[in-house]
């Protein structure tokens, strides 16, 4: 059975938290999370909000400015891997920032 996942580049001026709740509320099962969203500071709690949202990450969309030129020129399973990375990077950091008083 496919899932149905909104890309937040479809929803660019919502924010983060706007678009789980959207989604959500539409009947999403995923969402590609668009790095651009995500606020430095508050990883923790974009992340708890993202687990208590029961959505999936269907794909991570890397900021624009982490693109380098020669990036779209590498093979998709490559772009596949370095997106994992980012994504791995992402929840890592956050999971370093969890249980920290503010």
């Amino acid at each position: 059975m496919r899932k149905f996942a909104i890309c937040e580049l479809s929803t660019l001026n919502a924010s983060f938290e706007d678009d789980l709740a959207a989604y959500s509320a539409a009947g999403a099962e995923g969402i590609s999370i668009f790095e651009g969203k995500l606020v430095a500071g508050r990883e923790a709690e974009q992340l708890e909000a993202f687990r208590a949202s029961g959505l999936e990450a269907s794909a991570a969309v890397l900021a624009a400015n982490d693109f380098e030129d020669s990036l779209w020129k590498l093979p998709a399973e490559e772009l596949a891997r370095l997106g994992r990375a980012r994504f791995t990077q992402l929840e890592l950091s956050s999971s370093s920032t969890e249980g920290r008083a503010a």
